[in-house]
């Protein structure tokens, strides 16, 4: 489940180049500290590579990274199931695959961003 080198390469990139991160550290192999524009909450972040987080990979993020208030998948095509999503939504816990994220750091309450395309039915790909 560790991402690999290219991942974390393309998530920095991005990190730098967006206009809400402030700042970003690297504090652990696959978890950074993201600092935002004023006004917008810190994100801990924690990278994976799961081809589906489901709620048992989920609740193993979350008990070895108990601060992680993001889990993102290293991948576009990777995703999550409903249940995942909902539980990580109900404690606040943004929980996406990285195109998502990129979008979601814009907002203040981060872990309820959805895509526009996504909005009617954000769960389609469940399907």
């Amino acid at each position: 489940m560790k991402p690999h080198k290219t991942s974390l390469a393309f998530l920095e990139e991005r990190l730098s180049a967006h206009n809400k991160v402030v700042n970003f550290t690297k504090t652990d192999e696959y978890f950074y500290k993201i600092q935002r524009c004023t006004g917008l909450v810190e994100i801990n972040l924690l990278l994976v590579d799961c081809y589906t987080i489901g709620f048992a990979e989920y609740i193993y993020f979350k008990k070895e990274f108990p601060i992680a208030n993001a889990i993102v998948t290293s991948s576009n095509w990777n995703r999550y199931t409903l249940d995942a999503k909902n539980a990580a939504r109900q404690e606040e816990v943004g929980l996406f695959n990285i195109g998502e994220f990129l979008g979601a750091l814009n907002f203040d309450e981060f872990w309820n961003y959805v895509k526009k395309t996504d909005k009617e039915d954000p769960f389609a790909k469940d399907n």
